[in-house]
């Protein structure tokens, strides 16, 4: 009986660490896309108004005043960011289930003495 009750309590802390490491997650990658779109949009608005205007889009235009480079450089940056710091939460919540994993076996060991 006391078994069933430490690995039902153990299974619902997963569950809440994991919905919590999806939410953080989500809400990060959101501010991430957040932060990327205005250069998205600025090179957009660029790129329309010259097709509007009739000229072709080249490569010379993309290089002229970095603005692939600039927006290339922007996504990166914010890419970047969000996976180190996704990489740091993941890490944290796997460290965190091995140690509620080990605490779960401790307390099935004492229950069944």
């Amino acid at each position: 009986m006391i078994s069933k009750h430490i690995t039902a309590h153990s299974r619902r802390q997963l569950r809440t660490l994991e919905a919590t490491t999806d939410a953080t997650l989500r809400a990060q990658h959101a501010q991430t896309m957040n932060a990327i779109q205005p250069y998205v949009d600025a090179f957009l608005r660029e790129y329309e108004q010259v097709q509007q205007q009739g000229e072709t889009v080249s490569l010379l235009w993309l290089h002229q005043n970095h603005r692939l480079a600039t927006l290339t450089q922007a996504v990166e940056q914010h890419l970047e960011g969000y996976a180190g710091s996704a990489n740091d939460l993941i890490q944290r919540t796997q460290e965190q289930a091995q140690a509620m994993g080990k605490q779960t076996a401790v307390l099935h060991g004492r229950g069944q003495r």
